[in-house]
């Protein structure tokens, strides 16, 4: 698409959100980027869905040991134990952290979109608030663990254009500020939930700039 086109298609959709649009969109070019490998990205949305899911059920059933032998087991077989950050070897391996998980369990966002950026999921441009956060992350995850390893879903992976995800990444940096924006002033937006923003715009600038960096990054809106 033309730059005309990618600003007009950008701005369509925030204005049938109805949110707040600037006169101009910045677009992001190619020259711009510092991409992650798909490999990089692969490992990531695995380490995701599956650290959402064991979040989730730290926060919610009893047998905290159990459970994460399980999903500790299940990281050492995708061989990515090793790719973990600190915070999730915390929840892993210290007492359970209520705030932690919470953080944590919302990661399954950040898999969507990255999945979205390697062709595996069809479409990312609504950011409702979700209706059964629980069929969510299991959704997320069942989509993960079809791949039997690392190596299978890298192959089915075809990564999106850096146009396109280039575009995904503004859009949401828009939807971040709206959701900023209507914080500052006491409002709601009906068309936006801020959790499912920030974790899909984390990964989707993660993907794009860090080149397999940590993400503990702050992002500017």
């Amino acid at each position: 698409m033309t730059e005309k086109e990618r600003m007009a298609t950008i701005s369509q959709k925030l204005k049938s959100r109805g949110l707040k649009m600037p006169s101009e969109i910045e677009l992001i070019y190619e020259y711009d980027v510092d991409t992650c490998s798909k490999e990089d990205i692969c490992k990531r949305a695995i380490i995701s869905a599956i650290m959402a899911k064991c979040a989730f059920y730290l926060y919610e059933l009893e047998d905290k040991q159990k459970i994460k032998e399980e999903y500790t087991a299940l990281l050492k077989k995708y061989e990515l134990y090793d790719c973990l950050y600190d915070d999730e070897l915390e929840l892993l391996n210290e007492e359970f952290d209520e705030s932690l998980s919470d953080t944590i369990a919302w990661r399954y966002e950040s898999a969507i979109a990255l999945l979205w950026t390697l062709g595996l999921v069809e479409n990312i441009d609504d950011a409702f608030v979700p209706e059964n956060a629980e069929k969510e992350i299991c959704n997320t995850f069942d989509i993960i663990t079809s791949y039997e390893t690392l190596d299978a879903l890298m192959s089915k992976a075809k990564l999106k254009s850096i146009e396109e995800r280039s575009d995904m990444y503004v859009l949401y940096w828009y939807y971040h500020w709206c959701v900023v924006d209507a914080s500052f002033n006491g409002e709601e937006i009906d068309t936006l939930y801020s959790e499912v923003v920030i974790e899909r715009r984390r990964a989707l600038e993660w993907a794009l700039f860090c080149n397999g960096e940590d993400w503990d990054f702050i992002m500017d809106t």
